[in-house]
């Protein structure tokens, strides 16, 4: 995962990754490009499937929602969600508007990933 951002682009690429910024910039749905470094499509599906999953194929969502899942649930018995829960009840109690909101945003992620997720080990 981390290879994905070693090294530099070489400027035909970095003039082709301009060109896809502003096509999705201007509402289109940029699916592919003609990349020379072939780490830029997997760039280029990440960030299409980051700025409107909804916009996916049904097998790419698929394929984004089990990435979300696997990258939120780490091991079986600890979870980044189950993590940020935990840390939403150390809030102090005059913090309601906030840790509501912030309650909300992660059960809108459980929803979209299907489900609940594994709860942190204690």
């Amino acid at each position: 995962d981390a290879s994905l951002y070693d090294g530099f682009v070489n400027d035909a690429d970095r003039s082709r990754c301009s060109h896809v910024l502003q096509q999705m910039l201007s509402g289109q749905d940029v699916r592919e490009m003609d990349f020379e470094d072939g780490r830029l499509h997997e760039l280029l599906w990440r960030l299409r499937a980051r700025r409107n999953p909804d916009a996916l194929k049904v097998e790419e969502q698929e394929r984004w929602r089990s990435e979300v899942r696997a990258r939120l649930s780490g091991a079986p018995t600890t979870s980044a969600l189950a993590a940020f829960r935990a840390a939403l009840e150390m809030l102090p109690a005059t913090a309601v508007t906030i840790r509501t909101a912030l309650e909300a945003h992660a059960n809108a992620i459980e929803h979209y990933l299907g489900g609940a997720m594994p709860t942190q080990a204690s």
